[in-house]
């Protein structure tokens, strides 16, 4: 349940956090200093032990939300589906492993409440102990690069027509790569939003403390900056790089003999070392100009219909609802619900607009397909109404912008002798346009259990519709 007005969402993306680093985050958090009404919202990409297990209800006043992004990894990932689930239209970003100070969020909120803009402050680094830290980077005006401001992703305010403008944070950035952040902000300033500073927004960041964790942070920093280059061009593609990483290799080969002599000789070999493996991996790849792909069609009132049902109970429709109206106001919903339980009176006064359809008697399949039958909207998505997953419905309708299915993350591919590569389908978590639907002839009626899912995929394989699902957009199913 939403705490009266949330003002501002601050999203945290966290993979496997150190629980006592996380830990004082949230602490830095519910220790704000004339803060707005804001929520917390935590994504879990992937963690090994569920973060729900981790993370309080509340820190201070602010209610704390878990959300679940575990479909692909990556920290723009995480965003992408912190920012789909922010109650706020302003929102900010840190890591779980960072501290922000006392202000951070007044002084984020004093700028975004002035209208579309990307807002950052200082990064101070730290070590083991709080407050134990380097010079503010950058003291007083954010970094620039090829004279473009940029706020680090670790430390970085927008609101929600900064997303809708720009296509926000781009999923398809290599998850083992940084200068994503760089990316979003060169991407802001290209459709002429203003960058700010706020000098009280500061986060502390937290450094690394041996020499293998140095070196992998780099290796992260080399690839990113080829990626970038693919991207944006810059330093002159991959021919400035190529020259870029020569320098550097004749750069350590100079600095070698004061690597043993110099008290930290070692932590500067690793950085340099590390940047330089990066920059050569990143050179190895093909390539890489993908499109932007982030969450502004997601943000967009879509043509679509969500399918429920069976619908069990009125307690699960009013849940499902209450999920789906925070999102979407405007999507349609069909409940296939048992009329025989008095689920007639239950589409009244909902905040979407809702038809039912009577599931009595019937199995699954010929429900649906009666569902189905009186829609009139292109793109389809049948889910659990006790599971309302936003995430994953915002990846359904993110994949049926360019594929005829997506299936659920409980779909199989097998390959058979006869039929080829074929998809068996999650019936429960399953998307489809309304044409491909109605040209497949919709669910086989004379079939139970597996075998609708199956005959299900072989039709559509059959009939060459593209799909696929959510866990990578690119696996396109294709005849043998």
């Amino acid at each position: 349940m939403i705490d009266g007005v949330i003002d501002v969402s601050v999203i945290i993306p966290a993979r496997d956090p150190d629980p006592e680093h996380l830990t004082q985050q949230l602490a830095a958090l519910a220790a704000q200093e004339d803060p707005p009404a804001f929520e917390v919202v935590v994504v879990d990409n992937g963690s090994r032990r569920p973060l729900r297990e981790q993370v309080p209800d509340r820190v201070g006043s602010a209610p704390v939300r878990v959300v679940e992004a575990p479909y692909a990894a990556g920290i723009n990932v995480a965003r992408v589906a912190g920012v789909r689930a922010a109650r706020a239209d302003l929102m900010v970003c840190c890591d779980s492993d960072d501290v922000v100070a006392p202000r951070w969020l007044a002084a984020a909120h004093r700028e975004l409440v002035t209208g579309d803009v990307l807002v950052g402050g200082p990064v101070r680094g730290f070590r083991e102990v709080i407050g134990d830290s380097g010079p503010a980077h950058p003291a007083d005006s954010l970094a620039e690069v090829a004279g473009r401001p940029f706020a680090s992703g670790c430390n970085v305010g927008f609101t929600r027509g900064v997303i809708e403008r720009t296509g926000g944070f781009d999923e398809s950035w290599p998850a083992d790569g940084s200068a994503e952040d760089l990316d979003f902000s060169w991407r802001c300033a290209e459709a002429g939003l203003e960058a700010r500073f706020a000098p009280e927004m500061v986060v502390e960041y937290r450094l690394r403390t041996d020499l293998r964790g140095v070196f992998r942070q780099r290796r992260f920093y080399g690839r990113g900056d080829i990626c970038f280059s693919d991207r944006h061009g810059w330093p002159r593609g991959r021919s400035g790089c190529r020259r870029r990483v020569l320098g550097q290799l004749k750069g350590i080969v100079w600095f070698l003999p004061r690597a043993v002599t110099e008290p930290r000789g070692s932590w500067h070999l690793a950085r340099r070392v590390g940047l330089v493996v990066g920059h050569l991996e990143g050179l190895l790849r093909p390539v890489d100009r993908r499109p932007v792909r982030g969450v502004s069609l997601d943000l967009r009132d879509p043509t679509a219909t969500v399918v429920l049902g069976p619908v069990r109970s009125r307690h699960d429709l009013e849940s499902a609802m209450e999920v789906l109206a925070h999102r979407y106001p405007r999507v349609e919903v069909v409940a296939i619900v048992d009329a025989t339980a008095g689920a007639s009176s239950w589409s009244g006064g909902r905040p979407l607009p809702i038809r039912t359809v009577d599931g009595g008697g019937r199995t699954v399949a010929e429900s649906r397909n009666r569902a189905v039958a009186t829609v009139d909207r292109d793109l389809i998505v049948f889910l659990d109404p006790d599971a309302v997953d936003l995430a994953a419905l915002d990846r359904h309708l993110d994949v049926l912008e360019r594929f005829e299915v997506s299936a659920g993350r409980s779909a199989s591919w097998v390959t058979t002798r006869r039929s080829g590569r074929r998809l068996v389908p999650d019936t429960g978590a399953l998307g489809i346009r309304r044409s491909a639907f109605q040209e497949l002839g919709g669910f086989a009626e004379d079939a139970d259990g597996t075998a609708v899912a199956r005959a299900f995929g072989d039709g559509a394989g059959a009939a060459g519709f593209r799909v696929a699902d959510l866990t990578s957009m690119e696996r396109e199913q294709t005849d043998a």
